[in-house]
């Protein structure tokens, strides 16, 4: 067994393995190498709601409710065209009228003679139009009633009637009322004699009324 030679030098430490990520330079390095390894993760995590479809499935619910109220709309807009019919018919279920016009005053010796227009717009010919009549003087009293017969009347048809008043100056005469409808009938019977179903009116300073 040999011993050491104390006056030979010791044998050489090994030298311990150098870090190659130790000192600044391998801070950096370390750094940009979680960088890479981090990014992929981040670009998963950002594709993950596309691959699932969640943004396709959340719009998919707007549009099927504008689709369902562009399909009701026609349905809204159709329902005034269907109340036109309605609205026709009725307009068409309301009563005609018949006019009656104080057209004339003729002066005959001791007597009045009266021309009357009437206007025909019930619809029907008339076979039977009575009217009882009261003739005001220019003070308002009271001259006299009486009945006149103006059958018949075309239907839709204007006609001329005229009356003499005995004993009667047409300048002494203010006002003629239309008292009552007494008799009003055609092809078909009786029709509602009505003094409402009258449109008076009057060419002459002599009121014609109801």
């Amino acid at each position: 067994m040999s011993t050491p030679n104390p006056l030979e030098p010791n044998p050489r430490p090994a030298e311990h393995h150098r870090s190659p990520f130790s000192g600044p330079a391998g801070l950096i390095a370390g750094l940009i190498a979680g960088l890479i390894l981090m990014f992929p993760l981040v670009s998963l995590a950002e594709d993950a709601p596309n691959d699932n479809g969640g943004g396709a499935e959340q719009s998919s619910p707007s549009e099927e409710s504008a689709t369902s109220k562009q399909d009701a709309a026609p349905e809204q807009s159709a329902e005034p065209d269907e109340a036109g019919p309605a609205q026709e018919a009725s307009a068409s279920d309301e009563p005609g009228r018949l006019g009656v016009e104080l057209n004339r005053l003729e002066q005959l010796d001791g007597s009045c003679r009266v021309y009357l227009v009437f206007q025909n717009g019930l619809g029907t010919p008339l076979e039977a139009l009575q009217l009882e009549l009261v003739l005001f003087d220019d003070q308002g009293f009271i001259q006299r009633r009486l009945t006149l017969d103006a059958a018949p009347i075309a239907a839709d048809k204007t006609s001329v009637k005229l009356f003499d008043l005995a004993d009667t100056q047409c300048d002494e005469m203010g006002r003629i009322l239309v008292n009552d409808l007494l008799e009003l009938a055609g092809p078909e019977g009786e029709l509602p004699n009505e003094v409402s179903q009258l449109e008076l009116s009057t060419k002459l300073e002599v009121e014609l009324f109801k």
